[in-house]
């Protein structure tokens, strides 16, 4: 309620319980009757007491909601000086400088070798600018690998049309497998032929794939997986042209690439891990993710 009105409430009520007491004190005092106790002589004197006593309280309560508040001063630190949280949290936030991951020396020296590696390999066959990719290969941690030199890359948005990442974890759809047979070719140069002329999923994710590989047509049938990469298609491809296409995995799936070396050879000039190395396709058994 306003100023004015809970003062004028608080009048009334006040008013109302000087009435009340005044009335009952009146009556108390003119009562007659010889056969009245003293209990019957205090009574009125004692609800005078109570009336004026709930309405006084009842004015107080009334007058102290009409009087201004007092703002509170944020003095101490960590005092919630009348701010909401969020509002405390975004000026707290917005004062936090954003660090941007950089490598150390040796991570930036590590990150223009394996760009060299790469490129005479001809998993990369355009050139790449480091400092277009730093940052993002920092942000994968050193020491910096192939792996993330080819996440950064991607992250970056930098062309890189000599390799491919077919993702692991990925709705799979028959517009996916038409896009990897489609990689897949553009990878061989064309040679062999490689054209997925049939694809159907049936219930249960059954795929049923009419591929065609040179002048062989190849019916491949295999349960796959709503969500997870399948690579008996990959499988098939590969083995029509062995030794062409090898590929790195890495926690988001796998990189395809045509290298124009031996994958051993190429692990060794890149230092590979042993969890990250690139192989022949055509050499793996496929994955039926289904």
């Amino acid at each position: 309620m306003t100023r004015r009105w809970a003062y004028l409430v608080a009048a009334v009520e006040a008013a109302c319980g000087i009435a009340v007491a005044a009335y009952l004190v009146v009556l108390g005092v003119t009562a007659e009757g010889a056969d009245r106790t003293a209990l019957d002589r205090a009574f009125p004197f004692v609800l005078a007491a109570l009336g004026l006593a709930v309405l006084g309280a009842m004015a107080w309560r009334s007058a102290r909601s009409a009087a201004p508040a007092v703002p509170s001063s944020p003095t101490e630190p960590g005092d919630r000086g009348g701010f909401p949280d969020d509002e405390r949290q975004r000026g707290r936030h917005a004062d936090t400088p954003r660090v941007t991951p950089t490598l150390t020396e040796e991570g930036r020296a590590e990150l223009e070798r394996i760009l060299g590696v790469l490129a005479r390999a001809g998993v990369l066959t355009e050139p790449v600018d480091p400092d277009a990719v730093a940052t993002n290969v920092a942000d994968a941690g050193e020491p910096v690998t192939a792996g993330s030199v080819l996440g950064g890359l991607d992250e970056a948005g930098v062309a890189h049309p000599a390799v491919v990442l077919h993702e692991g974890h990925v709705e799979q759809f028959v517009e996916t497998l038409h896009e990897q047979v489609d990689d897949l070719a553009r990878l061989l140069g064309g040679e062999p032929t490689v054209r997925l002329e049939h694809a159907t999923i049936t219930e249960g994710w059954r795929h049923h794939l009419r591929l065609r590989l040179g002048d062989e047509v190849r019916l491949l049938e295999y349960p796959g997986h709503p969500k997870y990469l399948s690579t008996v298609l990959h499988a098939a491809v590969a083995r029509a042209a062995p030794g062409r296409l090898a590929w790195l995995w890495v926690d988001q799936g796998a990189w395809i690439a045509a290298p124009t070396v031996d994958v051993d050879r190429l692990n060794a000039e890149l230092g590979a891990p042993d969890h990250e190395r690139w192989t022949w396709v055509h050499e793996e058994e496929p994955v039926v993710a289904g």
